[in-house]
């Protein structure tokens, strides 16, 4: 699971310190929706569930990260489409398993954006 974040620098038209911030959002949806998204889940809150899904799928989608984005439109599609039990736990469990990956590419993504920013 490598992600590309070349979408995110065409968005940012190649600036180092615009390019940061989307970064910067991407890593923060990533580490406060996921608990939400796990905590609606034992809650039984589906409609919750897909609402969580669809901004976290915001932060995702143009990682290149198929997986994980599609587990998210799943996720996002259950009150439209409900899915068994054992169903949902798997996309929930891909979900869990590859956000803190992200998280970590962000990070060194950031840090390496950081570097090439000028002091002020």
């Amino acid at each position: 699971m490598k992600p590309d974040f070349s979408y995110i620098y065409q968005i940012a038209d190649h600036q180092p310190r615009f390019a940061l911030e989307l970064l910067e959002a991407m890593h923060e949806n990533l580490a406060q929706l996921p608990p939400l998204l796990n905590n609606a889940y034992r809650e039984g809150k589906w409609a919750r569930m897909g609402e969580l899904a669809h901004k976290l799928r915001s932060s995702v989608a143009f990682t290149g990260l198929e997986e994980l984005t599609g587990a998210l439109i799943a996720i996002n599609e259950i009150p439209n489409h409900p899915l068994l039990p054992d169903q949902l736990a798997a996309l929930l469990k891909i979900v869990n398993e590859q956000t803190p990956l992200l998280r970590a590419a962000l990070e060194q993504e950031m840090a390496k954006l950081k570097r090439q920013l000028p002091t002020p």
